[in-house]
């Protein structure tokens, strides 16, 4: 009976804990050309000030502000993306106990009323969407200063293959045979504000400099590649890289 007790327990915490998923909101934003000083300036020194209590209080996980390199090709599309990172579990965050009034206690209502205004009418929202983590690996603390994010279209009936392809070989991939400081990768969940539907999975490269990037190595052993491409086929018969954007960090909460 007590062996039957310790299997039914260990069969519930192990289903509670791996069934978790973890959800990331993101934003991406075109700032008007000139505006984005202003713009920043309010996003990390305001808003990023309120997120950073948000983190401290439980509320989330993370927020990150991120710029769109100028010599990146995805600068055309948007120039500056938030990554709010949820809770386990969660798909929002709620957290009334973090006001602006207590976070900024000296400052008056008709200032944060302009910073609002700053924020709100220096950008147009390119649109929002929300991922879901597939798999991840940081060998580092902290966000990573530079990162490539890669929009990639799965192909028909591969999705789900890819996706098991990421979980079982990626992670010890980029943690022992690149230099990279971190890499993830999420499965698009939904889209808010529109969206450009021509991605379905989103996966990054996270650098600690913009060398290594440059330099970017990845030397998996044959013996390895080899048992991945037999199980899941040629990366170019399950998915297409539609684009690759360059950001660079500008704010973390955490």
């Amino acid at each position: 009976m007590k062996y039957l007790f310790t299997l039914l327990f260990c069969v519930l915490f192990f289903n509670s804990t791996f069934s978790q998923e973890q959800l990331l909101l993101i934003g991406f934003y075109k700032v008007k050309p000139g505006m984005e000083a202003d713009y920043e300036t309010a996003m990390i020194e305001y808003q990023g000030e309120m997120m950073k209590e948000r983190v401290k209080n439980g509320c989330m996980r993370n927020w990150v502000f991120r710029e769109v390199l100028p010599n990146s090709e995805g600068r055309k599309l948007f120039t500056h993306m938030t990554v709010d990172v949820l809770n386990l579990d969660s798909d929002t965050y709620n957290c009334p106990s973090v006001t602006p009034e207590k976070v900024f206690p000296e400052m008056s209502e008709n200032m944060r009323s302009i910073i609002n205004k700053v924020r709100s009418s220096s950008r147009e929202v390119v649109y929002r969407t929300v991922v879901r983590k597939v798999a991840g690996v940081n060998k580092g603390e902290g966000s990573a200063k530079f990162a490539a994010f890669n929009f990639i279209k799965t192909k028909p009936g591969k999705k789900q293959a890819y996706i098991n392809r990421n979980k079982e070989f990626s992670p010890k991939q980029y943690k022992n045979y690149s230099n990279q400081q971190a890499w993830y990768a999420w499965e698009r969940y939904d889209a808010r504000v529109g969206g450009l539907l021509s991605w379905d999975y989103l996966s990054m490269d996270g650098y600690n400099k913009i060398s290594d990037k440059l330099n970017r190595v990845v030397n998996t052993p044959k013996s390895i590649k080899d048992k991945e491409n037999k199980k899941y086929g040629p990366l170019s018969e399950m998915r297409d890289l539609n684009h690759q954007v360059l950001t660079r960090l500008l704010f973390s909460a955490k």
